[in-house]
């Protein structure tokens, strides 16, 4: 059985997610979200058509994106949880399931055909580096990529939604990334906030919106479940806290927000969700790895979803000597040239752009397990492979997120 037919028959049994534009997505979620606040652009379609008319006529638009926030967290509420009793439906995540694929589709309404935001590292062909682009550094010594000479028009091809809503916007970050480069891509000129604490964010939403002259958009976003699930597993008491805690300061927005008399609406969801790692499920590709002969950079992308770029020089035998060594050392994964991901339609429903295909190089490995996949000559690959939970993959607890949505 070859390594697409591994993969198709994942799909068929259900043990993957296939990932799909036809389905409801994220990207049906953002794109209701632009019609709504004035974004210029063709009528909704399909299934965000039907979620922007649950949006119609709003005057505030707060979009939450609660990083890590699966569908998984969500069933494990009460009843009577807050996010539980406005859970509209699930959605798909794009592929891979990483916050730089799935930020960056919420930023500009595109897949990462398009986007060419292909995972937490990026090979960029042009500069001969790897970056990590939403801390937006070099990742060999994480030197700021403007330093290099590369500016976010160049690493963030397609430009963000925000700058052409008709609503006001502003962007509500964690204290420690408001004034990022990635948030000020993510925003143009939009205002930008920090908070320290959940409560303080929701305090902040609500005074704005209460205080609003006219519409307003604002996009908060939260990554303490995401940060926890990642130290610490989905199953542990401080993750599940959080995840009330976020369902507890929701409920608080919602209810200052119902007493306002203009038509309003929360629209929450996620960028991805989370599966944890088991103990003998870390493979590290060490600096002196024979993999790595084949090879013009170390492999990027990641953990469950790697990027392996040829040498410039490498023949036909060279690429069958590569997949013959992969295939002997990694049996719970599978290998795909870049013209079998691009015609399963795997990030997205576009032929991949030429800047996506760059950034991408030859081969995609996929983890048809739990496992992950790290180099080892990087800073902080072992805070990587320490922890507890991952995504990027397509399990369901990886690609499933939720969609809800409150208001009048």
């Amino acid at each position: 059985m070859s390594d697409v037919e591994r993969l198709l028959a994942a799909f068929a049994s259900g043990a993957f997610v296939r990932p799909s534009a036809t389905e409801a997505n994220l990207l049906d979620a953002v794109t209701a979200v632009a019609a709504v606040t004035g974004v210029p652009g063709p009528a909704p379609t399909g299934h965000a058509a039907t979620i922007a008319a649950r949006l119609a006529g709003a005057e505030h638009v707060v979009f939450v994106l609660a990083d890590g926030l699966g569908m998984h967290f969500i069933d494990a509420l009460p009843p009577g949880a807050w996010l539980r009793r406005h859970l509209v439906r699930s959605l798909l995540a794009p592929f891979p399931s990483t916050t730089a694929v799935s930020i960056t589709s919420v930023a500009t309404g595109r897949w990462l055909t398009d986007h060419a935001s292909p995972g937490w590292w990026a090979h960029i062909p042009a500069h001969n580096l790897i970056a990590v682009p939403l801390p937006y550094h070099r990742l060999s010594d994480e030197r700021p990529l403007e330093e290099l000479g590369i500016t976010p028009d160049e690493m963030f091809p397609m430009p963000p939604i925000v700058p052409r809503m008709r609503h006001a916007a502003e962007l509500v970050f964690p204290a420690a990334i408001a004034d990022s480069t990635y948030s000020r891509y993510l925003g143009g000129n939009a205002p930008r906030s920090g908070y320290d604490t959940l409560s303080d964010a929701a305090e902040h939403i609500a005074g704005r919106v209460e205080a609003a002259g006219g519409p307003t958009y604002t996009y908060w976003y939260s990554s303490r479940v995401d940060t926890l699930a990642h130290e610490l597993g989905t199953a542990h008491e401080r993750t599940t806290t959080a995840v009330q805690e976020l369902d507890e300061q929701l409920a608080v927005l919602g209810d200052r927000l119902a007493a306002i008399a203009a038509p309003t609406r929360i629209v929450v969801t996620a960028d991805h969700g989370h599966l944890n790692v088991p103990p003998d499920g870390r493979r590290m590709i060490e600096a002196e790895d024979p993999i790595l002969r084949f090879l013009r950079c170390h492999p990027t992308g990641d953990v469950r979803v790697v990027y392996f770029h040829l040498r410039h020089d490498a023949d036909a035998r060279t690429h069958a000597a590569f997949r013959t060594l992969f295939a002997a050392r990694f049996e719970h994964w599978v290998l795909l040239t870049t013209d079998e991901v691009d015609s399963l339609r795997l990030m997205g429903p576009n032929a991949l752009s030429a800047e996506t295909r760059a950034r991408i190089g030859d081969y995609t490995a996929i983890a048809v397990s739990a496992e992950v996949m790290r180099y080892a000559g990087v800073p902080g690959a072992d805070r990587f492979l320490r922890q507890q939970s991952q995504h990027s993959g397509l399990s369901p607890s990886e690609m499933t997120i939720p969609l809800v949505i409150a208001g009048d």
